[in-house]
């Protein structure tokens, strides 16, 4: 399945990206994301855990540290 998310901000600025689904039995768990002004940066940590050790995360082509 796949979505398209498409964030504005208050000034009207508008910004989208590809979003794609999989059912799978792995579970993805967000443990910790960027919070009160860091929101506001350009990048941020997320951390969390992955059920399944035989599968890893990629985010805008980059593979995770423990991935």
């Amino acid at each position: 399945m796949r979505f398209e998310l498409v964030a504005e901000d208050a000034a009207g600025n508008l910004s989208s990206t590809n979003l794609s689904i999989v059912k799978s039995t792995v579970t993805l768990t967000i443990t910790s994301t960027p919070e009160g002004e860091s929101l506001y940066e350009p990048f941020g940590t997320v951390a969390g855990t992955v059920s399944d050790p035989d599968y890893g995360v990629t985010v805008s082509g980059a593979t995770t540290p423990d991935g």
